[in-house]
């Protein structure tokens, strides 16, 4: 078993549901992870074995995800800065 390299606090309130609990060991398995300067967090992740990405925010609730296709989150608009994070994230799971 491998030690955890970091560990990630949740700066949202209770309302937001609880955040995801992240499987990292499995290789299959790529997490991207943001967060701007007013504490807004997001979790990308992306399954190699099943080709599917999903995203995660507290503002939008922990509990709900959104499919990422081709680097766009489809039912979400993204700012200029968390989209070029995803874009980034998605071009690293598929370069």
């Amino acid at each position: 078993m491998c030690q955890p390299m970091i560990a990630i606090g949740n700066f949202h309130t209770q309302d937001c549901g609880d955040p995801p609990i992240i499987d990292t060991e499995a290789a299959h398995n790529y997490v991207g992870y943001f967060c701007n300067r007013f504490g807004e967090q997001w979790i990308f992740q992306f399954d190699r074995e099943t080709q599917t990405g999903e995203l995660r925010g507290g503002d939008v609730g922990w509990n709900q995800s959104f499919t990422v296709q081709d680097g766009v989150c489809v039912d979400l608009l993204l700012n200029q800065p968390e989209a070029l994070w995803l874009a980034a994230c998605w071009s690293a799971v598929s370069g």
